[in-house]
């Protein structure tokens, strides 16, 4: 049920923040079309934490992007650092958000945007509000979480490598394998294997690599979240046939759906460019987008990770959806000028 709710919220911001660089009409079509794609829904019964954090995450990032004048958008940034720091202590993905904001705020320093000094300045002195204040409130909870003893070591990664020792195993295509897992983890902790491991997967060669990185692009995008379990399960029940066939027509349908939204938002992302000017939330979303995909080329995937990938995407079908409403009306000018 909560699942529920946090996946009915994400819904409402994807339209929120559609609606910062979209019509009113892109903004509803991409809430509509996250709504009825069926890896948002099927998601719901996953019990994980990444609903929550998810939602939490876009509320920070609509939070941030809120049009407001001097202190009131300094007080929207630590609002928005807050939230960012909870979804980050739910689940570890709040970094990239940052790191999304301090290129943005390099590519207002560096371009040739059309805005005045004093606009850049006061953008900058956002950003380092929330990255500052999200760092500390970051600080604050592992500390918290030491001192109620829920964790002697707090909210830290004790082993940083682990993701990236399973995501370059060559072996397992970038997946979680009990192999590694023994290595590490059985009998205890052993740092001299994580050592050993990470220098034996940093070792692998570019076109070792480039075939590791291609398998895991159709394992991480490419591929259906249900495991064989699920199928083999459904074809143990009665009438257990129909309802696979049900499943892969749903699976072709959400593969297809998949790729019409991402040449929507393709499309959409040549539009600022374009036109030189440069919406905050459109930028900040595919720069989180861009960086979410580029993580899992080096990271463990799994099919359910994705979903971070879909919250932060699907907003941007909106532009998509607006480019397509103006070649529809020069369309109908140019036949009217011919009739």
């Amino acid at each position: 049920l909560m699942n529920c709710l946090f996946s009915a919220l994400s819904t409402l911001l994807v339209y929120l923040l559609a609606k910062r660089f979209a019509s009113e009409r892109g903004a509803r079509v991409a809430s509509v079309v996250f709504f009825l794609y069926p890896g948002t829904f099927m998601m719901v019964s996953v019990l994980t934490n990444q609903h929550l954090s998810e939602v939490l995450m876009l509320w920070a990032l609509y939070v941030f992007t809120t049009p407001a004048k001097r202190t009131k958008g300094m007080f929207m940034s630590a609002a928005a650092a807050v939230l960012l720091a909870l979804s980050n202590a739910i689940r570890p993905n709040g970094i990239i958000l940052v790191l999304a904001v301090l290129v943005y705020i390099a590519i207002r320093v560096f371009s040739r945007l059309k805005d005045g000094q004093n606009k850049r300045k006061y953008d900058f002195a956002r950003a380092l509000v929330l990255i500052v204040l999200y760092f500390l409130i970051s600080l604050s909870l592992s500390g918290f979480v030491k001192a109620t003893g829920l964790n002697e070591y707090g909210l830290v990664n004790n082993v940083p490598e682990w993701k990236w020792i399973i995501g370059l195993n060559e072996q397992y295509d970038g997946q979680y394998n009990s192999e590694d897992a023994k290595t590490v983890f059985d009998g205890g902790f052993d740092q001299a294997a994580v050592d050993r491991l990470m220098r034996e997967r940093l070792s692998i060669s570019p076109s070792g690599f480039l075939s590791l990185a291609w398998r895991k692009l159709n394992i991480m995008w490419g591929s259906w979240a249900f495991i064989g379990n699920v199928y083999a399960e459904i074809g143990a029940l009665r009438g257990g046939d129909f309802l696979s066939r049900v499943l892969i027509r749903m699976c072709k349908f959400t593969a297809g759906l998949y790729i019409w939204v991402n040449l929507l938002i393709a499309l959409g992302a040549a539009i600022p460019f374009r036109q030189k000017r440069v919406q905050e939330a459109h930028m900040l979303l595919m720069l989180i987008s861009l960086a979410y995909f580029c993580t899992h080329l080096l990271i463990e995937v799994q099919p359910r990770y994705r979903s971070l990938m879909t919250v932060m995407s699907f907003p941007l079908i909106a532009v998509g959806v607006d480019a397509l409403a103006g070649c529809k009306a020069r369309m109908r000018q140019i036949r009217s000028k011919h009739t």
